[in-house]
Order: structure tokens, then sequence, then C-alpha cells
């Protein structure tokens, strides 16, 4: 049994081809795909939102909005962490890489740029790159659609993200389909990109999660142990997954000796030599989501993958982290196998590539052999 959640996986005008009057332009043309409200007026900060009121003063007592996306300081994460738990499950991804960084701030693979407005202090806009160690341009973005209903605030404020180009290779990962699909609206109507890119939608799913109550006891047969995964077990859970191209080696060596994770072994035969057998497997991806979880195909209908899928779940909900996997919405069998189990539908997410014209998704997944 395999979910899929895929770990498949600065200047406005020198980096894109957005300016305001083409934006508006583009986004008037299509109202029923890309509205341009131009009376909305965003509130002012919440009390405790103070990490996104940085007001550039231009001149004595006056201040003018921009739209320039700042990196947050780590003295700022715990705060937006805490912001973007509002906004769960849809946020997830966000969160747990928030969350990450907070837990593992010396880790050089999960390092992790996040940014967010640096002058319109009530948005809920976070982009955070990279998402994965792929070659490919990773981003997660967020936003509460309700909050962000300016199309064109929303493609200028993307627009200035440092070393973003939007006419290369980018690769969304995990994020919400409501947001992905704006994010395409964007591109299509030249606001990103001017247009010059093939959208892609690579792998979509359903979030799903699981309560403490809902958490099931289950023993794993006789000749099986389970263990946390070690750095070591890096060659043989990297030739099984399908989407190894997104994480360098390095990288997942250390998701398998920093983060959660559960291996179930299969023990020598008495009086045997040799070490135990890596058999089956889940861990946590740097955004917090659990996944990767594949059983040897001779190992499997004997209760291996439900057993250390509960009981890594059950160790995010005691570590404090929401139990999030994703599963591919076409995928069946994965999708009864865990609503059996005790998950449950949250919404959707998906991971999507930009290219441009010419360019074949295979050239940019290829496994990455380092």
């Amino acid at each position: 049994m395999q979910s899929h959640e895929f770990g498949f996986y600065r200047g406005i005008l020198s980096c894109t081809y957005v300016d305001a009057r083409t934006c508006s332009e583009a986004l008037t043309a299509d109202t029923g795909c890309c509205t341009r409200h131009s009376h909305r007026r965003r509130g002012s900060a919440r009390t405790g939102d103070g990490l996104f009121s940085h007001n550039r003063a231009m001149s004595g007592t006056t201040t003018k909005p921009t739209h320039v996306m700042r990196e947050v300081a780590y003295e700022e994460l715990a705060g937006l962490k805490d912001r973007m738990s509002r906004y769960l499950p849809h946020s997830g991804s966000i969160y747990g890489m928030l969350d990450t960084k907070l837990r593992h701030p010396l880790v050089k693979e999960f390092s992790t740029a996040v940014y967010v407005p640096d002058s319109h202090s009530s948005s809920s806009l976070v982009v955070a790159t990279p998402s994965c160690s792929s070659d490919l341009k990773s981003l997660t973005v967020f936003w509460w659609p309700e909050e962000e209903a300016d199309d064109e605030d929303l493609a200028l404020l993307l627009a200035s993200l440092p070393s973003c180009r939007w006419d290369q290779p980018l690769f969304f990962y995990a994020c919400s389909i409501p947001v992905l699909r704006k994010l395409e609206s964007l591109m299509n109507h030249k606001c990103l990109a001017g247009g010059q890119t093939v959208w892609h939608r690579t792998s979509e799913g359903i979030l799903y999660s699981i309560s403490r109550e809902d958490l099931q006891d289950h023993q794993l047969p006789p000749g099986f142990t389970m263990r946390p995964l070690r750095p070591e077990d890096t060659p043989t859970v990297r030739s099984w997954w399908k989407y190894n191209w997104s994480e360098t080696y390095a990288a997942l060596s250390s998701l398998l000796g920093c983060l959660a994770s559960v291996g179930v072994f299969e023990e020598a035969a008495e009086g045997g030599e040799g070490d135990r057998k890596l058999v089956s497997w889940i861990h946590q991806y740097k955004n917090g989501y659990m996944g990767n979880t594949f059983t040897l195909p001779e190992y499997r209908r004997l209760g291996l993958a439900r057993g250390a899928t509960l009981a890594l779940a059950r160790e995010a909900i005691e570590s404090g982290r929401p139990p999030y996997l994703v599963i591919d919405e076409t995928n069946t069998g994965s999708i009864l196998f865990h609503e059996k189990i005790g998950f449950k539908k949250q919404c959707g997410v998906g991971w999507n590539v930009s290219l441009p014209p010419g360019v074949a998704l295979e050239d940019v997944t290829r496994a990455q052999n380092d």
C-alpha cells in the first residue's frame, strides 16, 4: 500500500513582465476568471499581528504602501506560525515548514526562506522557498482567498520575490487547490511571466488527517519490529521512491535522520546472520506532512503499513504537529485504506509545475544521481 502524497514533490520589471497597467488590463479582460477588485481596502493589522507591519515611511508622517515581499526574520517565525494556524488545514504546508524551521534551525538541508508582504499588514500571503532540494525552483505559496481579493496586488507582490523568475521552470509544492488555480489564472492572464509559460497540473490529491480519538491500536504480526528510520536507510527508501527527483540524497538522509519516521523491519531468523530487513516505511517531510508510505511487494497485506502509519500519526499528535498526509484523488485503494484506519478528508492539495514552452516535464523531473 502506498500513500501518494507526491513528495513530488528583484526587481519586478527585470525578472517578470508585470506592470500595474498590463496586469490590470489582463485581469479585466476576462472577469469570469480573474477579477480586479479595485475597491477593496485592506484592514489594519490585528492585535498581535505586528510581524507584518513593517511599513516604510516615505516622507514626514506619511507612509506609502509598496508591493514588495520581505524575508521573515527567525524571531518572527513563531508569531507567523501562530497566524498560519488560523487557516489550517489549508495552510498546512506553510505551517509545517515554519514548524520545521523552529525545531531544526541548524539543519542545512531544511533551510527555507519565508517571505511576507512588507507593507500590507493584514495580508495572509506567505511564500516559502525552496520547498524541497530539487534542482527545479520550488515554492510553497499560501494566502486565504477571502482576504486576498485583489489580483493585481497579488501579482505585483509575487513578482517582487527575490531570485524568482516567473518565466523559468517553477515547482509549486503542496499548495492548496484554490491557490494553485489562482496562480494558474495569473500566469495565463499575463500578470506573471507575460503568459510565456505552460502550466502543468502535475499531481493533485486530498489532504487527510486523523484525530487522537480515532487512533486505533495495532499490533504487528510476529517476526516484525518498528523503529525510526536512520540515514543508513536512505538507499532502500530512495530506490523505491517514484518522486526521488524531488530530494537529493543528502536531503533525504537529513529527513530520515532528523524528522519523525517509522520503519518496519523483518527480524532475522533465529540463529541467522545479517541485519534486519527494512520492509515498510513512512516518514515526515520538511513541510510536516507524512508520506512516501511504502511496503515491499512481497510483504503487503500483513498490516505493516497500517501499523507504521498509525504509529507516526500518534507521534505527530503527541509532538503537537497535525498528522497530515495527501492521497492522490484517483488512488481509490489508498483512500479506502486510510479512511478505514480513521483518517478523514480535509481539503485539496496539489503539486503543479510551470514551464517555458517547449520544455518537457520529464526534462526537469529526472532522478538526481548524486
